[in-house]
């Protein structure tokens, strides 16, 4: 199968997808799909279950019902070893925060799940340098994280989000450190790729800004899904 009839056949999708607490049902039967190259902006309050929704279809957490499916492969089933390698060969994850390791440089920040995926450490430094310099981070690629400003936190975020080529890629709040002018950057990045290189992409965010910039927009209360 060519690379690009795959990637078109990776729709993302959650069937009747429930996950509760005690006391608490934060997803009731929810069903969505993702198409490849398409952007999902989720809102919803503090609280509503956005973060669990995210984990779901990255394969973290396991729902008490339902099926989440990345193409064809099952992502809610299996050991929790086998579904963080499937989650590092075709899930890209941005945290609020960028979650970077400190004691790393920046391109070694985005080469880390490139090598952890098997690539050999030259060629994960150029895949991460040549997506630090599309995201205009060149001249940083030696700093450490805890001198980058928080737009350039993000910038290496995505980056290291995109060093394996996803299917998938997961925004949870990732506006949610930023400036107005850094969030609408991070958005049109996150946005840009989803139409660039054929990935779904799914942001969950409260930034009404970043909410506009979605292919489509639901919103997530009292555990279900809905159109805005």
């Amino acid at each position: 199968m060519k690379a690009a009839t795959k990637r078109a056949s990776m729709a993302t999708s959650m069937r009747n997808v429930s996950v509760s607490v005690p006391g608490r049902a934060i997803l009731q039967g929810v069903d969505l799909e993702v198409a490849p190259g398409e952007c999902l902006v989720v809102t919803g309050r503090s609280g509503s279950g956005k973060t669990t929704l995210l984990h779901c279809l990255a394969g973290i957490t396991t729902p008490d019902t339902g099926e989440v499916w990345l193409g064809s492969d099952r992502l809610d089933s299996g050991s929790a070893a086998r579904r963080a390698r499937r989650r590092l060969l075709n899930i890209g994850l941005v945290f609020q925060f960028g979650e970077l390791l400190p004691e790393l440089s920046v391109l070694e920040n985005v080469a880390l799940p490139a090598r952890l995926a098997g690539s050999v450490e030259a060629a994960a430094s150029e895949r991460a340098g040549e997506l630090l310099e599309v995201l205009g981070l060149s001249d940083q690629q030696d700093a450490r994280p805890a001198t980058l400003s928080g737009g350039e936190v993000q910038r290496t975020a995505i980056a290291r989000a995109l060093v394996n080529d996803p299917w998938l890629i997961l925004a949870d709040e990732p506006s949610g450190a930023l400036d107005d002018d850094n969030a609408q950057t991070v958005g049109r990045l996150l946005t840009q790729t989803a139409k660039s290189r054929g990935a779904g992409v799914v942001i969950a965010t409260h930034d009404p800004d970043l909410v506009e910039l979605g292919d489509r927009r639901l919103r997530l209360a009292h555990g279900r899904l809905a159109a805005l």
